[in-house]
């Protein structure tokens, strides 16, 4: 089933990438995060009701924190959407696995395996192919928007792995309810 639910992300987020790519001319930058903001609550919330709202203090701040950069991020990602070819800067978003498997192994000590450090290096080798199919030039390959783009991924990783945490005390639809609030 995970299989099922893991490929209908990836479906997901390219309709998005596609879908924001195609207003973020016409909308300003703060406005298109708050309406995908207000959008996935209003979703989400009828969900979270059926888990139950009971959160901590400390794991409420944490999501505070981690909405701010979330922000961050979401902001940075439309910047470099909006300048550059989706083609060639989204494909950095396939960096996040790789950071939440390095900060998962520092905050959670969870220990990749041979098969994920074999990903990671496809990863890797994917992005920057993906990446430089218009260019062979470094230096105008890695433009200030794909760092936006790789900034994006890091915070992503990251929040990758305070989520699990935070989801291994609290449900799934109250996390994400409380992320979005």
């Amino acid at each position: 089933m995970w299989i099922i639910y893991s490929l209908l992300s990836a479906l997901f987020a390219g309709y998005k990438q596609i879908f924001e790519k195609r207003i973020i001319n016409k909308v300003p930058i703060l406005n298109l995060c708050f309406y995908q903001t207000l959008l996935v609550s209003i979703f989400i919330l009828p969900f979270a009701f059926i888990n139950g709202l009971k959160i901590s203090f400390n794991l409420l701040l944490i999501l505070y924190i981690v909405s701010w950069f979330s922000v961050l991020s979401s902001i940075l990602l439309y910047k470099a959407v909006k300048k550059n070819e989706i083609s060639s800067t989204v494909p950095f978003l396939n960096l996040s696995p790789i950071f939440m498997i390095f900060i998962g192994y520092i905050f959670l000590k969870e220990i990749p395996n041979i098969i994920q450090i074999f990903g990671i290096i496809i990863i890797v080798i994917g992005a920057i192919a993906l990446g430089m199919k218009k260019t062979d030039n470094f230096s105008r390959f890695f433009n200030k928007y794909v760092w936006y783009v790789i900034i994006t991924a890091l915070i992503w990783g990251t929040q990758g792995v305070i989520f699990r945490y935070i989801m291994s005390e609290i449900p799934p639809f109250t996390t994400l309810t409380y992320f979005n609030l």
